[in-house]
């Protein structure tokens, strides 16, 4: 059984080891990795509808990913994050947004989101941990568009720290 007078010179060399380490208590850990669903169904949308109305959304449809973004705030605000743009020699993009600052030391703590974009204004959205400090998109090019012959890209990593 440990003693509480050894519990607590554990507890002050643990804390004197994170000092010189460079930790802060909230600090991010490792990396988050996070993976939209790649579609959405029809069978996953309800739509209200007033009396003597039905409500449907394309039966036996299928939505694809087609963006995922940063946002700050509750989502009802929309709080949808400008990240910056870089192209890779690779040809891929990379989406990079931050999450700090713009926030007085007094004001609550602001949720994060990342936000996975279906079109059709069709989103789902998880919640990320407060200590998040930036998350990054990456988009890899996907051929062309038969239509528009515009280069296609999907998603193909989504990492936050």
């Amino acid at each position: 059984m440990i003693r509480p007078e050894d519990q607590r010179r554990m507890a002050r060399a643990v804390l004197a080891m994170a000092l010189l380490l460079g930790l802060k208590p909230g600090m991010a850990k490792a990396d988050q990795k996070i993976v939209c669903p790649a579609e959405v169904a029809s069978s996953q949308i309800s739509v209200s509808s007033p009396p003597d109305w039905v409500g449907f959304y394309l039966p036996d449809s299928k939505l694809k990913l087609r963006d995922a973004r940063a946002w700050w705030g509750p989502l009802r605000f929309r709080g949808v994050m400008i990240g910056e743009s870089e192209k890779r020699k690779d040809g891929s993009i990379i989406n990079k947004f931050g999450l700090t600052g713009g926030e007085e030391p007094d004001w609550p703590e602001l949720d994060k989101w990342i936000v996975c974009d279906y079109g059709d204004n069709i989103y789902l959205a998880i919640k990320l941990p407060t200590t998040t400090r930036e998350c990054a998109v990456t988009f890899k090019r996907d051929g062309n568009d038969p239509a528009t012959r515009n280069p296609r890209y999907v998603i193909s990593d989504i990492s936050c720290k």
